[in-house]
């Protein structure tokens, strides 16, 4: 039997509900984003990295900030999703 996890990703949306700000630097990049901002009592949290057309490409748990190196994957359009005790939130990344 094959097991599928199946995440709803809203690729037209871009935000988060979460009580404090963060956001991903730099915006374009050419390989490497640092996670700015945010708060202690964001960790942990779960990051997911899409592709432009909604594909899951990398999942990965987070205890402090941190950054997530992109250099590897194509040019183009990526959504970085991140799910946390304190919200959501989804950045539209761009990579050169």
């Amino acid at each position: 039997s094959v097991t599928q996890t199946v995440l709803v990703f809203p690729s037209a949306l871009e935000g988060n509900d979460l009580p404090v700000e963060i956001g991903w630097y730099p915006n374009p990049t050419r390989g490497y984003l640092q996670l700015k901002g945010g708060d202690p009592g964001l960790y942990p949290l779960e990051l997911y990295l899409f592709s432009g057309n909604g594909q899951l490409i990398r999942r990965m748990s987070l205890h402090q900030a941190s950054g997530i190196d992109i250099g590897t994957y194509p040019n183009g359009i990526y959504w970085i999703l991140i799910d946390s005790a304190l919200g959501k939130g989804s950045w539209k990344i761009l990579k050169q």
